[in-house]
């Protein structure tokens, strides 16, 4: 897990009292990138708490990599086929002029991400998995 501090140098405290004050404040995220955050700040705004208040604005817009996770399992792979395409994919890419690291990673990930796609042993969609509760008197 990373954690990442949205304070900078001139932010004012989140928290202030008659004892002192604070940067104590925090705002917690899941599957939410810190590149999406478009702004972090302390408003210096009254409030009935010896807390200020946090605005913070995030950019949900689609990017190339936010798409939905998939979990693929190892027992639903071809490993042999997986094993000879991600060879065939690294020989590919060792052989290609790319300049730049970041070219290069994006070609793998697509690369990879096509490779776990193809090599996914199919599953049929009419199979029902047995249920112990179910039994002949509760078909119609």
């Amino acid at each position: 897990m990373e954690y990442n501090s949205c304070y900078g140098p001139n932010t004012i405290p989140a928290y202030t009292c008659t004892k002192g004050e604070s940067w104590i404040d925090l705002t917690i995220t899941r599957n939410i990138d810190d590149r999406h955050f478009r702004e972090w700040k302390v408003l210096d705004q009254e409030t009935l708490s010896d807390h200020r208040l946090l605005l913070t604005e995030v950019n949900f817009q689609k990017t190339g990599r936010t798409e939905r996770r998939k979990i693929l399992k190892l027992q639903d792979t071809k490993i042999l086929d997986f094993k000879r395409d991600l060879k065939e994919l690294i020989n590919t890419l060792s052989e290609a002029d790319i300049t730049s690291l970041e070219d290069c990673i994006d070609k793998f990930y697509e690369g990879i991400y096509l490779i776990c796609e193809i090599n996914q042993k199919k599953r049929s969609k009419n199979k029902r998995k047995k249920v112990i509760w179910w039994n002949s008197n509760l078909d119609i």
